[in-house]
């Protein structure tokens, strides 16, 4: 018989661009400009009030090598 193998998961928790500009220090305009230069996010999904979310493992490390 077969053998179940868990997988890790990503439970890192998503970020609201508001949650995101609070945790880093800025407004949600500059996380917007930023978004524009390539800050990494995730595109909202289906349906009314979708928005983008943020990891921010994921925008920390985009923005350790911009200042590179």
């Amino acid at each position: 018989m077969g053998q179940l193998v868990r997988l890790p998961t990503r439970s890192e928790h998503l970020l609201t661009k508001r949650q995101l500009a609070e945790q880093l220090g800025y407004s949600t305009r500059w996380i917007e400009m930023q978004m524009l230069r390539g800050m990494p996010y995730l595109k909202p999904g289906e349906g009314r009030g979708a928005r983008v979310r943020f990891r921010l493992s994921e925008v920390e490390a985009w923005m350790m090598r911009q200042s590179a």
